[in-house]
């Protein structure tokens, strides 16, 4: 893409945003999209001037920098908003990046991990659950880089893309590479039958939904079999002591949890190779 020469730093993007002229288009679309001061400030966002085709005119835009987990700034993504114009603009490279990529890196596995359709829904989203971590595949909803399935290995996926055609055929595709390396993975749908306005996260709050309501669908929504979970789908087993009675979980130490039923646990002759039967909610 050209851009024009006022490209600059992130912070002067920012400085940017909360000032005439930019203050007004900009900031006031952002906050109509429902991303606020913490989403702004975290993902560093800000406002510029971009050259657009086909008559290359100059038009403010939102900029989104995207940044290596060294802090290192990978490329830019410029979300311009005039009817009209096409609605993402970006530097060479981008599909190959994944945004909050430093979140996902230090999560540990009890977290749980949302995979969004585009850059304003990561944020979005994140809003919601600051303590959950959401990413996002620059590159849209058909370019994912299998490179990166191993980044996701033993972690509980959602994949939350568009609820519209080419949405739901990305995020099917999605699943079934994320399988082999991930503990769960759940394909969420927000809206059942999608239309223009109606079919993504951000329009799904706009729209006055709520935590309480996007966590219910989650819920609601099954786990598809990953590989891990393949290798102990089976009737549960379990082989009585010697004395023939059966023992306390507790006493063997065992817990109700993911990591537990996913691995044989021997004891006292007593061998669990099986999850339960109703998979254990790892939404809460």
């Amino acid at each position: 893409s050209d851009w024009s020469s006022d490209v600059c730093s992130s912070d002067l993007w920012q400085k940017r945003l909360y000032e005439p002229p930019m203050k007004e288009p900009v900031l006031d679309f952002l906050y109509r999209r429902g991303i606020t001061d913490p989403g702004i400030k975290r993902f560093k966002l800000g406002a510029g001037m971009i050259t657009v085709p086909p008559d290359w005119n100059e038009i403010p835009a939102v900029m989104i920098p995207i940044y290596a987990p060294d802090g290192k700034l990978v490329t830019v993504k410029a979300f311009h908003y005039e009817i009209g114009q096409s609605k993402i603009t970006n530097t060479d490279g981008s599909a190959k990046v994944l945004m909050n990529l430093v979140q996902l890196l230090g999560s540990d596995k009890a977290k749980r991990v949302y995979i969004t359709a585009g850059e304003m829904d990561c944020i979005r989203l994140w809003q919601e659950m600051p303590d959950n971590v959401v990413v996002t595949n620059c590159g849209g909803e058909d370019t994912w880089n299998s490179d990166w399935n191993e980044l996701f290995k033993d972690k509980c996926v959602a994949v939350c893309y568009d609820s519209d055609e080419p949405g739901r055929k990305g995020a099917a595709k999605l699943v079934e590479q994320l399988k082999p390396f991930v503990a769960g993975v759940i394909n969420l749908n927000l809206f059942p039958t999608p239309d223009k306005e109606h079919k993504d996260v951000t329009d799904f709050f706009r729209d006055g939904g709520t935590l309480d309501r996007f966590e219910s669908i989650v819920k609601a929504t099954p786990i598809e079999d990953s590989a891990t979970q393949a290798t102990v789908k089976q009737s549960k087993i379990l082989t009585l002591p010697n004395n023939g009675t059966l023992p306390s979980m507790n006493d063997h130490g065992l817990s109700l949890s993911d990591e537990d039923f996913l691995k044989k646990y021997t004891s006292d002759g007593t061998t669990i190779l099986s999850q339960p039967e109703t998979p254990v909610d790892w939404i809460v």
